[in-house]
């Protein structure tokens, strides 16, 4: 398989309908806000008064316990129950307990502290809910992720595991493939990067010298400045060193995936694989130019970040083998005999019939009048 030089269009891809779709949880979503704004105008009203962040705890605490509860005796909120969709825990059957109900509400509860104005909870919560929703391939939010659930349809099966949901969206005609093998995408990438440190087990120990050196320091902007600079040499460093000797980071060797010159198929080069680093350390450890990333990858038609075209690198899996999804064939009709009689042939064999019962002697026949012979 080969390519021109311009990045081909790859196929769309279609979510399973087990997966909860986003026009049903954003419609869920408006009804459960319902009772989330009855809960701020009671706490408006009854709480205390003057006390901002008082009353917004009370708030996120409030819509947090309702919808956790609602989950843990139903299933699903009152919204989901509206759209026909429910929540699932993954690796066991049944409803979420309590605990893993409250970890997936607190989230969508920050969403409602509007009484103390901020920027967290008035815009980028919302808005990373929504982004996180958008770019699952599963429409599995950070708080899905984070809590262990999925939100699926009514019908689902009871019991959903990791490889069950991997099974649930497929390309619509072919994988994303270049010459050096296939292009995981930005859902495959974000996993990957989740086993970044595993490994790397110096990178723990500077988070960790970091960590203790920053007690009681009380200057916090010149704090975040040291230590984002601190982190990024070191990341870009260990990243280097790994695609160099190793063609890949920890995380893309757990998964399987290869960084490659894009030209060549063969391992970076150290410069390059420099420029990459210095690149992708902002771009990944940076909240702004995190979403900024996500969006890029996700619209590239090789799914290649900056990173990667300034390096001219691309991440793949080598040795897949492409498999077209396609539904089971329908069950094949046997044809219908006519109506009428059956007929059977006769068999060619009969069994002995059994021998006759004996019969009984005849009765004795009575003796009649003595012949005697006279002179008649």
């Amino acid at each position: 398989m080969s390519l021109s030089g311009a990045d081909q269009r790859p196929p769309g891809y279609y979510v399973n309908s087990w997966a909860a779709r986003t026009s049903q949880r954003l419609a869920g979503r408006i009804v459960d806000s319902m009772i989330a704004f009855g809960c701020i105008v009671a706490v408006v009203v009854l709480g205390p008064h003057g006390r901002p962040l008082a009353q917004d705890l009370i708030i996120v605490a409030l819509v947090a316990t309702i919808e956790s509860v609602a989950i843990t005796r139903t299933g699903a909120t009152l919204g989901m129950h509206v759209v026909d969709i429910r929540v699932a825990p993954l690796l066991r059957s049944g409803r979420p307990d309590f605990w893993t109900a409250w970890r997936r509400s607190v989230p969508v509860a920050l969403c409602y502290a509007v009484l103390l104005p901020g920027t967290f909870v008035a815009l980028i919560m919302p808005a990373a809910l929504v982004l996180s929703i958008a770019l699952s391939p599963l429409r599995r939010a950070f708080h899905d992720r984070s809590s262990g659930t999925v939100a699926v349809q009514v019908g689902a099966p009871a019991r959903i595991t990791e490889a069950d949901t991997a099974l649930w969206w497929q390309p619509q005609r072919a994988v994303v493939m270049s010459p050096w093998g296939r292009v995981p995408d930005l859902y495959d990438r974000r996993r990957a990067r989740a086993h970044r440190v595993d490994g790397a087990w110096w990178l723990a120990a500077v988070v960790m010298v970091m960590t203790i050196a920053s007690v009681g320091i009380a200057d916090v902007p010149n704090l975040w400045l040291w230590s984002t600079a601190i982190w990024l040499v070191a990341i870009t460093v260990d990243e280097v060193w790994w695609v160099t000797n190793k063609g890949a980071t920890p995380g893309h060797l757990h998964a399987g995936y290869r960084i490659v010159d894009f030209a060549t198929g063969t391992t970076p080069t150290r410069s390059r694989a420099l420029l990459r680093a210095v690149v992708v350390g902002p771009l990944l450890y940076i909240p702004p130019l995190q979403l900024v990333l996500a969006l890029w990858v996700r619209a590239s038609a090789l799914h290649r970040g900056p990173h990667d075209l300034i390096a001219n690198t691309v991440v793949v899996e080598p040795g897949y083998e492409p498999v077209a999804f396609a539904p089971p064939p329908a069950p094949v009709a046997l044809p219908a005999f006519p109506p009428g009689p059956t007929w059977y042939p006769p068999p060619l064999w009969h069994p002995p019939l059994p021998p006759p019962p004996p019969s009984s002697p005849p009765p004795p026949t009575p003796a009649g009048p003595p012949n005697v012979s006279g002179p008649f």
